[in-house]
């Protein structure tokens, strides 16, 4: 067989696991049997000495080491070749041309099969180890990949919601809950400009302030928003939230990304608007202001 101490030692560990057999990987240090080193005689180890092997528990002596690696000197040999006996001559008519060649046909068919089991390569141990590296990376991919998935999902049903303020009172929060991620949780009981100066103060964000009043103007204002005002709105929340995640260093952008703060906080789970806002009063459209006006 070929491969190294690592892939014996994992592919041990995984066999005896499979057969209910408790078993664990270690990896350490300790000079190849051809330099052995005479007692006390210092150790110096290097990238060559690093060794794996897989170890079982014994009642009574604890973890026990398990060679895995198999004896160079016992290479597998190929089988023998079936021997053939001879046919009786046939005093006959001679067999058609065509069984000839399918009788040899098959003889080749034989030697290929033969040849190939001979220098087959263990697929078994490389499935084993596969399996041992790409299940752990599958399941800490997983949460990474729900954690983003609900924020994108968060960001668009704040982005689409059915009233024109809730989508500019969306795009608000959105700037909160970034703050929140990178460190910086807003008091749920602020106002909009009180969490734009706790932000501004600590990210140096000054355009935090007037998005803030911008946000209170509509969402307070006795007309909906129109769709151009709310793009431009959500298109200053992007600038701002870009801001702030360039103001900090990469480690802190990845946490803040698979952050869970902005999930937990009461601010994510309900809505910002006061409730005397969500009863649908009867708004002034554009056309009647004018009317009034011009009276």
């Amino acid at each position: 067989m070929v491969g190294d101490d690592e892939q014996f030692a994992v592919a041990l560990a995984l066999m005896a696991n499979q057969a209910g057999i408790p078993a664990r990987v270690v990896m350490g240090f300790y000079p190849d049997e051809d330099s052995p080193l005479e007692p006390g005689e210092p150790f110096t180890a290097t990238g060559g000495d690093v060794h794996a092997w897989a170890e079982v528990p014994f009642v009574g002596h604890g973890w026990v080491p398990i060679p895995a690696i198999p004896d160079e000197d016992n290479k597998i040999q190929p089988e023998p070749k079936s021997l053939q006996v001879p046919k009786p001559p046939i005093l006959e008519d001679p067999e058609p041309p065509e069984e000839p060649a399918e009788a040899e046909a098959g003889k080749i068919d034989d030697e290929d099969k033969e040849k190939a089991e001979s220098d087959g390569f263990d697929w078994g141990t490389v499935a084993l180890v596969g399996a041992a590296v790409v299940v752990p990376l599958v399941l800490l991919t997983i949460p990474v990949v729900l954690v983003l998935g609900y924020k994108a999902r968060r960001r668009t049903r704040r982005r689409s919601a059915e009233r024109p303020a809730d989508r500019v009172s969306g795009g608000w929060r959105e700037v909160l809950d970034a703050a929140t991620d990178l460190g910086t949780p807003v008091p749920a009981g602020a106002t909009r400009r009180e969490g734009a100066g706790v932000i501004a103060t600590t990210f140096g964000a000054t355009s935090t302030i007037p998005l803030a009043h911008r946000a209170d103007a509509t969402v307070f204002g006795a007309t909906e928003p129109s769709d151009r005002e709310i793009e431009a709105f959500w298109a200053d929340v992007d600038a701002l939230v870009g801001g702030l995640r360039s103001s900090v260093n990469r480690r802190a952008r990845v946490r803040a990304a698979l952050s869970l703060r902005s999930v937990r906080s009461a601010r994510s789970g309900g809505p910002a608007t006061p409730w005397w806002r969500r009863v649908p009063w009867p708004r002034r459209d554009a056309t009647a202001r004018e009317r009034g006006a011009g009276r």
